[in-house]
């Protein structure tokens, strides 16, 4: 019962806690919500700056009304007795601009100007800094090549932004120092691109490079026409895929900014690859063909979706591309340079890994029994060349082995092999990275056919001199003679050590000794890595000879 008690109370405080910070947080979201950058947020927002207008000029009127007095209207009417159209003259010629010029004064009075400023100097001195402010964050002037131009284009986006405008009228613009309507399609070097809301994105490029829905990002419409496809990213990093409009526009959030454009064409890639086969001989084959898109998921085309593409694979495109950094900022919003690379890397890799794979006659055309004879002949006179070597390591070189032609590998066969690659393990690789691969078509092998023999024959002759200095018997023959020279340095030190030592029979058996005791503790370091791992008869023995030495002399 205690637990139940206790479990109640707590949750008692938890829902007074919750409603304590109710309030605040059905603010917050109200704050959320009229401060978020969509269009209907920025429609509330100009409402609200019109509505905000209209209670100070409301707030003026009602402290200043005095200012009219008691113009009425009909002193003028009643200014002329007959007739009533002569009256309506006179009300419209005298009365009403007597009183319209009362009630600009009463506007115009220091405490009524001094109200407007106000409000109104600070509204358009924070647009100016804010305008500022971006045009510097997104090197707008550099970008429209003119500090106005930026100004203008960030300016413009701000007044998208907060209060929704111009999102369905075409505004005049200002273009090299004059005033422009013309259409934003006709050309990309007149400001009065940046006034419509719309981005357009053609055959995967955008047409319009001025606009600010790509310098900054949205609120705007984009435009995207059957063989694109374009990833946009929200500000907390979010990405979103948006195809082809087909005559509707996508409608961009606040601050939402393309990061890349996609053709969804089909792409063709000619390379060459140079890489060595199985047995070593390098191979070079020129003009492969490779025919790949963005990956559709297996989806055929329609007239409707000519290009289907799947949406994570753009993702996938995009977030594992490399070497972007390469690229400039154009550059880099356009794919077909990403997915050329992407492609390249792949192709070349498959076709190398197939090519170490394979000796060189499966590439090449049957080898004829006339070749196979002149190579053994060939190998027959290396052989005897290399046995007066070889017999004074005492080393037996059997014959030649006969160079056996390998299967040949008919280029229908190579073909059906990259065919079954692209639904394979290199098919589901580039999938992976958003990349459908169609066709690989290779063509012609090249190789050096007249070096091919003499390196044959380099090789064969390299290997029979490793055989023969690593047999047994060429190695105890080596330690045969390194074990006599050595003996016959130390011989040599031992006279000179003699023959120096002094003149008296005393002075010369001591520097025998020291000589003697000297190598043998460099024997024992040398042998064992220290004087106490050796053995004790090594230790003992050097013992002695140190036990004889003279105190003064050791």
């Amino acid at each position: 019962m205690q637990e139940l008690w206790e479990q109640f109370i707590w949750d008692l405080n938890r829902l007074h806690l919750w409603l304590l910070g109710l309030p605040q947080r059905v603010w917050d979201r109200m704050l959320d919500r009229f401060f978020v950058m969509t269009r209907p947020a920025g429609r509330k927002r100009l409402w609200l700056r019109h509505l905000l207008f209209l209670v100070v000029i409301g707030w003026i009127v009602y402290r200043h009304w005095n200012v009219i007095g008691d113009t009425r209207l009909s002193y003028y009417w009643n200014m002329i007795p007959e007739p009533v159209p002569a009256k309506i003259l006179a009300v419209l010629v005298f009365g009403i601009p007597a009183y319209l010029y009362r009630v600009a004064m009463m506007f115009l009075m220091p405490e009524s100007l001094r109200l407007l400023l106000l409000v109104i100097l600070p509204y358009y001195l924070a647009l100016y800094m804010t305008s500022r402010y971006l045009e510097d964050i997104y090197e707008l002037s550099a970008v429209l090549k003119d500090p106005k131009d930026g100004l203008d284009a960030a300016t413009l986006f701000l007044r998208r932004a907060a209060f929704s405008h111009n999102y369905f009228r075409m505004p005049r613009c200002r273009a090299s120092g004059r005033s422009s309507s013309r259409n934003y399609r006709e050309g990309e070097d007149a400001f009065f691109a940046t006034c419509l809301p719309v981005l357009s994105i053609v055959e995967g490029e955008v047409s319009n490079r001025r606009s600010p829905l790509l310098l900054i990002g949205g609120p705007g419409y984009v435009s995207i026409s059957a063989d694109s496809a374009a990833l946009f990213e929200h500000p907390n990093g979010t990405p979103r895929v948006l195809g082809p409009t087909h005559g509707r526009w996508h409608q961009i959030e606040g601050f939402e900014r393309l990061r890349r454009i996609v053709n969804l064409r089909d792409h063709q890639l000619t390379l060459s690859v140079s890489t060595r086969s199985r047995d070593g001989i390098k191979i070079r084959v020129d003009d492969v063909q490779v025919l790949f898109s963005i990956y559709r998921g297996g989806r055929r085309g329609s007239r409707q979706e000519p290009y289907p593409f799947m949406p994570g694979a753009v993702e996938r495109l995009v977030y594992n591309e490399r070497g972007q950094n390469t690229m400039d900022r154009w550059e880099r919003l356009a794919s077909s340079r990403m997915l050329a690379s992407t492609m390249r890397t792949m192709a070349r890799t498959e076709i190398a890994s197939f090519i170490r794979s394979q000796t060189l006659v499966q590439f090449l055309a049957s080898v004829l029994p006339t070749d196979i004879a002149a190579l053994e002949e060939t190998y027959r006179e290396l052989l005897e060349e290399m046995r007066a070597e070889a017999s004074r390591a005492h080393i037996s070189l059997g014959p030649p082995e006969a160079p056996q032609p390998g299967r040949f590998v008919w280029r229908s066969q190579i073909a059906e092999r990259f065919d079954a690659l692209a639904n394979g393990p290199h098919g589901s690789r580039a999938r992976q990275r958003g990349v459908g691969l169609k066709w690989v078509g290779l063509g012609a092998w090249q190789t050096a056919v007249d070096k091919v023999l003499e390196e044959h024959i380099e090789a064969w002759r390299l290997s029979v001199r490793n055989m023969m200095r690593g047999s047994p018997q060429v190695l105890r023959q080596l330690e045969r003679e390194r074990r006599i020279s050595t003996l016959v340095q130390f011989a040599r030190e031992l006279i000179a050590s003699y023959q120096q030592s002094g003149n008296t029979a005393l002075e010369r058996e001591i520097a025998l000794l020291r000589y003697y005791a000297h190598r043998l503790d460099v024997a024992m370091d040398l042998k064992y890595g220290s004087i106490q791992n050796a053995p004790t008869s090594w230790r003992r023995a050097s013992e002695v000879l140190h036990s004889h030495l003279p105190r003064d002399i050791d």
